[in-house]
């Protein structure tokens, strides 16, 4: 007699292919027109969102180069302001808000602009399993003094995670890192503020 193949035995069994949804079927002339009507109307919205999220970021452009300008020639930071053309007119909103940033890129930019412009916030967390189940009584006592505490768990009782950001009111120091290398737009490409436009009329 051949010896089952165990690890042929032990491979999932095939899924069985999905049942077809129940198809419910309608004879409603004014449901069939209001789904029709949704389908034409969620078309039409993915093709305006579509549309929106390319004017946006064209009209954001352009806002982000006046913004540049009038930090240029105030020499300082404008702070928010209204763009006119025509009848059309908008509001654009700097705010003191960054894209997030890793190690690597939090590196690139302490090299290039120095420690003035990023900062890392190290967080400290307990492992809460081993609080509520072991050690919630007893935390109270300094950890690592503490001989109720296993010496193999006290290095797992806590653990760290570090945050990258470039620091808060960079935005309002711009000119402070402005070099000949430098320019205020490859410093805004490189934080990358979040820019926002609001109030936009036609």
């Amino acid at each position: 007699m051949a010896t089952p193949n165990l690890f042929k035995a032990a491979k999932p069994a095939k899924k069985s292919s999905k049942p077809e949804k129940t198809q419910v079927v309608l004879q409603d002339k004014d449901i069939e027109s209001k789904i029709a009507r949704l389908a034409e109307i969620n078309a039409k919205m993915d093709s305006l969102k579509a549309e929106a999220t390319e004017l946006h970021d064209s009209v954001k452009e352009t806002s982000i180069k006046e913004f540049v300008k009038l930090y240029k020639n105030d020499g300082s930071y404008p702070g928010s302001f209204n763009i006119v053309a025509g009848k059309s007119s908008l509001m654009f909103i700097p705010t003191d808000r960054y894209i997030n940033i890793d190690e690597e890129r939090f590196e690139e930019l302490k090299s290039i602009y120095g420690g003035d412009l990023v900062s890392q916030k190290n967080t400290y967390t307990m492992d809460s399993e081993l609080v509520d189940n072991k050690y919630g009584e007893i935390l109270s006592e300094l950890i690592m003094k503490c001989k109720k505490i296993d010496e193999a768990d006290k290095g797992k009782l806590i653990s760290s995670s570090t945050a990258y950001t470039v620091k808060k009111g960079t935005i309002n120091e711009l000119k402070k890192f402005e070099s000949k290398e430098h320019s205020l737009e490859t410093i805004i490409e490189d934080i990358r503020p979040v820019f926002q436009l609001k109030s936009v009329k036609g």
